[in-house]
């Protein structure tokens, strides 16, 4: 965000393609500088990204020289899934009451189980709750 704000202007002149392959580009430099600390391995890209040819060329010509970038199809995981997958294995956390938001990937002081499971028959539940709480009125 502070990016496109600081160079919106240059951004506004460029036509929809030019402002298109800019911003795959500095996608593409923003990751590689994430990674800059690993030294060698496999890099599994997935989600819309995996899509754009060239955002993958320009993340493969960026990342450090011992880094394979590969797409998670090639691991057996479609990369349309990403949002999919992610929120089971949340989903699957949340129901063992594990933590799945901590520090380090949210910045939060302390880990937390992420959500709540609603249960099936919400609608039953929710007019028991309120039987509860018109009876505990009148008492």
């Amino acid at each position: 965000a502070h990016y496109l704000a600081a160079h919106r202007a240059r951004l506004d002149r460029l036509s929809f393609d030019d402002a298109c392959a800019t911003l795959a580009a500095f996608s593409a430099e923003a990751i590689a500088r994430g990674t800059r600390h690993l030294v060698a391995g496999r890099a599994i890209v997935s989600g819309g990204g995996v899509h754009n040819r060239g955002l993958m060329a320009h993340l493969r010509k960026r990342v450090a020289p011992g880094i394979e970038i590969v797409r998670s199809d090639a691991a057996g995981v479609d990369p349309d899934f990403k949002e999919a997958l992610a929120f089971a294995v949340l989903g699957y956390e949340t129901l063992r009451g594990r933590p799945a938001g901590v520090p380090a990937a949210t910045g939060a002081a302390h880990a937390a189980v992420l959500g709540a499971i609603v249960p099936f028959a919400l609608s039953q539940l929710l007019a028991k709750v309120e039987r509860e709480i018109a009876e505990s009125v009148t008492r």
